[in-house]
């Protein structure tokens, strides 16, 4: 426990960035992962990555999390998804994480950390989002998986397959911060194809 202290402190006036092409964009000084428990069996958690923000869904089976996205994609109505796997739930202890990002063209090139974790140790995930220089909802989700390194999830690293405005596959890294999230997830709703339509007519009024 003293050890993790430590790391924290030591994290305390990092400036992550996220690397893309040739170039580097800075992230926000400190992104953040406020996770908490959703409905159906599955995880919820705010995140801000610095290019994006937005919600994911996170669950242990990647078919559960398909399925969700194919009952959601280019749909304009998801009302059952929003009441089956939205956080108005009762608030139980959650956990905030701060990250750190970089991403990979090809995850078969370079230098590859070798993770091997326990089967229960990853959870999948898709998300969606919103750009947040003009505000751009990104409706359609986006899978990814995150590979806790220890029983007590105090730690992790993750890899996102697909990130929008960002070049390649994206890993990133965290440490928990505190017992408590400090922003609650916004609905999966919130980033539809019916509320980015609904956003897109409203940029011409």
């Amino acid at each position: 426990m003293e050890e993790h202290r430590e790391y924290v402190d030591s994290r305390k006036d990092d400036s992550p960035q996220i690397r893309k092409g040739a170039g580097a964009r800075k992230a926000a000084k400190k992104p953040s992962f406020d996770l908490e428990p959703g409905k159906g069996g599955t995880l919820v958690a705010d995140f801000n990555f610095g290019t994006i923000e937005g919600i994911m869904i996170l669950n242990l089976s990647k078919e559960t999390l398909d399925a969700i996205a194919q009952n959601s994609s280019g749909s304009t109505d998801n009302s059952d998804t929003e009441d089956e796997f939205d956080s108005d739930e009762p608030k139980v202890k959650g956990k905030r994480k701060h990250i750190t990002t970089k991403t990979t063209k090809d995850a078969d090139t370079g230098k590859k950390r070798k993770i091997l974790p326990s089967v229960s140790r990853r959870v999948y995930y898709q998300l969606r989002g919103s750009e947040t220089g003009e505000g751009q909802i990104l409706p359609e989700p986006q899978p990814g998986h995150i590979n806790f390194l220890n029983d007590q999830a105090t730690r992790f690293v993750s890899l996102a397959y697909e990130v929008p405005y960002i070049s390649g596959k994206v890993e990133f890294h965290g440490v928990k911060v505190s017992d408590k999230p400090l922003r609650t997830p916004e609905s999966w709703d919130s980033f539809s194809w019916s509320a980015y339509e609904y956003a897109r007519a409203a940029r011409w009024r």
